[in-house]
C-alpha cells in the first residue's frame, strides 16, 4: 500500500494517530526506532573510506525517509499548490 493510498482512506489519519498519541507502548517503541537511526552509530575508528561514509549516507537517508512516510501515516497530506498558468501577450507590431 502507498502513502497517498493510506491517507486518503477514511478514519486511517485519526486511528493512526491516536496509536501514536494514546498508546504509551507504541510511543515508546517509536521513539527507539527514531533512537536506533544509523546516524547515532559510530564509524569505524580507523578512518572510513569515501565507500564507507558513501555507503553510511545511505543507509541513514533511506532509514530518515522510513520513518518520516511513518509519521505521515498520522499526518494530513498537504495539498499541492496549483500549477502556474502562463499568460502570454500577443507580440506588438
Amino acid at each position: 500500500m502507498r502513502l497517498s493510498e493510506w491517507q486518503s482512506v477514511k478514519g486511517n489519519l485519526k486511528a493512526a494517530e491516536d496509536l501514536r498519541d494514546k498508546n504509551q507502548t507504541f510511543q515508546m517503541i517509536l521513539e527507539m526506532v527514531t533512537d536506533e537511526s544509523p546516524l547515532n552509530l559510530p564509524l569505524q575508528p580507523q578512518g572510513p573510506t569515501a565507500d564507507d561514509r558513501s555507503y553510511r549516507l545511505g543507509l541513514i537517508e533511506g532509514y530518515h525517509r522510513c520513518l518520516k512516510t511513518f509519521e505521515a501515516s498520522w499526518t494530513k497530506p498537504r495539498a499541492l499548490p496549483e500549477p502556474i498558468r502562463a499568460r502570454f501577450q500577443p507580440p506588438e507590431v
